[in-house]
């Protein structure tokens, strides 16, 4: 099916709960106007163009309810049945983002050094990771752990991740390191656990980082003792006196 563009439009949320764009469309085909203009949330002329054509007239509201999301859209009129197509072009958005559009949410978790394999009876495996917002804006995250094998807690810089840790106003394009320790807490001589770090506006992990560590641990050696009368003396002497 060809679609004939009947124009095009660049909206964005500025401020209050929510934006709504009025886009009126006069006339039909390339040579249609319209115009542009926001109910709430600013009141800026979007755009404008106009010709002859003076058929029909259109109006439909576009809304958001984030702020500073942005879309660059094209409006297309199919010619068989004469209903607008819509089509996003470009902008950023968040929450759900939308893709063709800049991610302005982009939670990244780095693995920067470990010392987790092989790992002594009774000490922990270490693990230094970069908690980063590569965004071009501040953002808002939380940092949990999503799923453990094994029994092992998990601590980060010391403290127990039972909860979601959060990372409030990240500054665009930053990183936090964190030391992160998997602390062998059962019989089990392997673990892992998938750490997520996600939005915090968002209630799933569709836009997020995950990051599994792994570790081993060994075996403590076997207990030595003694038996006979060294078991029970706890004593014995060490003949010195040789030929040599």
């Amino acid at each position: 099916t060809t679609k004939e563009q009947a124009g095009s439009a660049e909206w964005e949320n500025f401020e209050g709960p929510a934006l709504e764009l009025s886009v009126n469309f006069v006339g039909l085909g390339i040579g249609t106007s319209f115009t542009m203009h926001t109910i709430e949330g600013g009141s800026t002329t979007v755009g404008s163009a106009t010709s002859e054509a003076q058929e029909q007239t259109t109006g439909f509201v576009l809304k958001d309810s984030n702020f500073g999301d942005k879309y660059v859209t094209s409006v297309y009129r199919d010619p068989l049945f004469g209903s607008y197509v819509f089509n996003i072009d470009g902008g950023r958005s968040k929450c759900p983002y939308f893709p063709g559009t800049y991610q302005r949410e982009q939670p990244k978790l780095v693995l920067l050094e470990e010392n987790s394999q092989n790992v002594l009876p009774g000490a922990s495996a270490i693990f230094r990771i970069a908690v980063m917002n590569v965004a071009n804006e501040e953002g808002s995250y939380l940092l949990h752990a999503k799923h453990r094998s094994g029994n092992v807690a998990v601590l980060v810089n010391n403290n127990e991740l039972d909860t979601d840790l959060a990372y409030e106003g990240m500054d665009p394009e930053s990183q936090v390191d964190e030391l992160i320790e998997l602390r062998r807490t059962g019989d089990n001589y392997e673990a892992s656990v998938t750490l997520a770090f996600r939005s915090r506006m968002c209630d799933d992990d569709d836009v997020g980082n995950e990051l599994t560590l792994s570790a081993t641990f060994l075996a403590a050696c076997s207990t030595v003792g003694w038996a006979g009368s060294l078991r029970d003396e706890q004593w014995f002497i060490v003949n010195t006196e040789t030929e040599d």
